[in-house]
């Protein structure tokens, strides 16, 4: 899948466990919450999509990463669920990080556990970064397995799943284990991987976002497609919103406006919008503002020298 529709994916399954859990907590459905990731506001499409590089980066299905953080918000008795600036927090990763592994130690999930791309089939094998990743990926699983184990995981990707050819194996694990995982439960098992017609390496994930002069983008391969989908893109954002940096156009009309209504505070003579007024007024008479003020005021004078007491 693009990047874009890797987002979207992890954008139904924040949605399908915050709704879900939302309606257990206040028994209602959330409103104003968007079906399609196009339907969000600027900054929550930005964390979403942060939020799902950081899971990919780690490795884990998207519903588990989702999971993981609903079920810490209920541990922490919070009276919010985490909403999309909060899935990509770095104050979370470490929870992450040691539930993840528990879950990984106890076989909860695994990246294989589902239907995957054929390209991830050995038939299929071209030397894709993508690949070989997934390869590096069953060579840690097998370094964790125990010498009684090791067998039975290779004989899962290799005979089972059919992930590493057999040639791959003997050159990673060596002739007496591959021998051992083609013996256990009579080796290969009947069924067919799809065999792709021209299976060819996935697009690099810095695809259509070529940089003139670049040294990596100078030696790209698809350098001509990744410009030409480039041009397209900024050609629909143009066309949609008549500027290409759509973020900075927009803190440009608000930096215009405050001005704007700053000037008419001025011109009225208010010292300060409602909002601030009311903010002002709301801790003059907050108790615990006024403790703190009073604590504040006990601390510099404590720090005071002598002399000028």
């Amino acid at each position: 899948m693009s990047a874009y529709e890797r987002t979207q994916s992890f954008y139904e399954a924040y949605r399908k466990h915050y709704v879900h859990r939302f309606l257990r907590r206040k028994g209602r459905e959330p409103q104003g919450f968007p079906s399609l990731i196009s339907g969000l506001e600027v900054g929550d499409f930005a964390s979403i999509w942060r939020a799902r590089q950081r899971a990919d980066a780690m490795g884990v299905p998207y519903e588990r990463y989702v999971i993981e953080l609903m079920l810490d918000a209920d541990a922490s008795g919070t009276r919010q669920l985490p909403r999309p600036n909060q899935l990509c927090s770095d104050s979370k990763l470490p929870m992450l990080l040691e539930r993840l592994e528990q879950k990984r130690a106890e076989g909860i999930f695994d990246p294989f556990a589902k239907d995957f791309d054929p390209r991830f089939y050995a038939a299929n094998f071209v030397g894709d970064q993508q690949q070989l990743d997934a390869l590096a990926w069953i060579e840690e699983q097998m370094a964790k397995a125990g010498s009684v184990r090791k067998p039975v995981v290779l004989n899962r990707f290799m005979c089972i799943e059919q992930l590493i050819s057999e040639a791959e194996a003997m050159r990673r694990f060596g002739q007496e284990l591959v021998d051992e995982a083609k013996a256990h439960r009579g080796g290969y098992t009947s069924r067919t991987p799809v065999v792709l017609d021209a299976p060819g390496p996935s697009d690099p994930a810095c695809f259509g976002m070529r940089t003139e002069g670049h040294a990596i983008c100078s030696q790209c391969p698809v350098a001509q497609r990744c410009t030409e989908f480039r041009a397209e893109v900024e050609e629909r954002v143009q066309e949609r919103f008549g500027v290409l940096n759509v973020p900075k156009e927009r803190e440009r009309v608000a930096v215009r406006d405050r001005k704007r209504r700053q000037r008419e505070r001025e011109r009225s003579g208010a010292a300060m919008t409602d909002q601030e007024l009311h903010r002002v007024l709301k801790e003059a008479g907050d108790p615990k503002v006024i403790q703190r003020r009073e604590k504040d005021k006990q601390r510099r004078d404590r720090k005071k020298p002598k002399s000028q007491e």
